[in-house]
């Protein structure tokens, strides 16, 4: 029987366990890689062949996905906007008119100083979308204007509007409110940017998959404590960690909490995600993440160094031992790191890491 290829898949046997497990393992182009912030995309899979199949397709589906994210993002392709900033946007154009949007004309046929005005106005809006029509080609049936733009069309409708109503915030309003407002302070270094990118992207996607839609359709106010649950459980069965779950229901609560604090239709609202179980703290027999990863002790790694010295074959890993030992590093931090990264000058040498 023939074997199948599959792409990025990677399997990693263990001699000393006899086990094997796997991952999926893609090198990132180097156009991508200052977006992303990294040279190379890897995410376990598990040890269970048959599970990690399975676990293979969602992951490589969600990796396509980010890296043709990270080449709109290169070839400067905008992400469309969501209802409301359409919403906001077409305020702004009325106003640049000199018309207030937020000003209704009224058929009252009472008179009065505000009567002219109202009337006025409705004279006004009138003739702006007039004007817009004006621009297009007509219909020679109907003598309506066809090909009208989306942006025009839009102003039309927000000039013959009553009483103008902006949407309600979505989940990717509330993303992108609290990546404004978090950069906003001090301007942050690219790869420090993308990872807030990357959590508060994988915060808003976590949600919307887990109530089978998409972050510019789900409704922050609609959010019930039953479907914040839901997400939990969604989450808890993507990721094999019950630390690392509790972590991306931080990120989650952040961004919900700051939508709530900053957008006026919210205030008062409750966060539902806000008082869910604790998984991780080592209730229900789960090791807390402080004890997963001890400290070496110091006879840990005087016995490390020597058995280094006397056992290395290349003099290269006695080096990257000293600087794993001298910064507390991991291994690929220190094995890929960059000469540009090793900061020599000044009383205090460092590594960015």
């Amino acid at each position: 029987m023939g074997s199948v290829t599959v792409d990025y898949w990677q399997e990693r046997k263990s001699k000393k366990l006899g086990s094997s497990r796997y991952r999926y393992r893609r090198v990132v182009e180097r156009e991508l890689r200052p977006t992303l912030g990294k040279g190379e995309i890897t995410i376990a899979l598990g040890n269970a062949k048959g599970d990690a199949l399975v676990k293979y397709r969602q992951v490589h589906r969600e990796v396509e996905q980010t890296l043709a994210a990270a080449w709109d993002e290169v070839r400067g392709i905008k992400k469309p906007k969501t209802a409301r900033e359409l919403f906001q946007e077409t305020v702004e154009r009325i106003k640049a008119l000199g018309l207030n949007p937020y000003r209704p004309p009224t058929d009252d046929d009472e008179g009065g100083d505000d009567h002219h005005d109202d009337t006025r106005d409705w004279i006004e809006r009138s003739a702006v979308a007039e004007g817009i029509a004006a621009k297009y080609p007509t219909d020679p049936e109907t003598d309506h204007p066809i090909g009208v733009s989306a942006e025009d069309t839009r102003l039309v409708r927000m000039l013959h509007t009553t009483r103008p109503k902006i949407p309600a915030p979505t989940l990717e309003d509330a993303k992108k409110l609290y990546l404004k407002d978090r950069f906003a302070p001090n301007d942050p270094k690219p790869l420090e940017r993308k990872k807030d990118e990357q959590r508060a992207e994988r915060a808003v996607s976590n949600i919307a998959k887990a109530l089978g839609s998409a972050p510019d359709e789900v409704k922050v106010a609609s959010i019930t404590r039953e479907q914040a649950r839901k997400v939990q459980e969604f989450i808890r069965g993507d990721v094999r960690s019950k630390s690392t779950v509790d972590r991306y229901l931080n990120d989650i609560r952040a961004v919900i909490n700051h939508a709530i604090a900053e957008v006026t239709e919210l205030h008062g609202l409750t966060n539902h995600f806000t008082g869910l179980p604790v998984l991780g703290s080592g209730r229900g027999g789960d090791t807390p993440e402080r004890d997963k990863r001890l400290p070496f002790t110091q006879d840990e790694l005087k016995k490390i160094r020597r058995r280094i010295e006397t056992h290395a074959d290349q003099p290269d890993l006695l080096l990257i031992w000293r600087m794993l030992e001298g910064t507390g590093c991991r291994l690929a931090e220190v094995t890929g790191l960059r000469v540009k990264y090793v900061v020599v000058e000044g009383d205090m040498p460092y590594v960015e890491v």
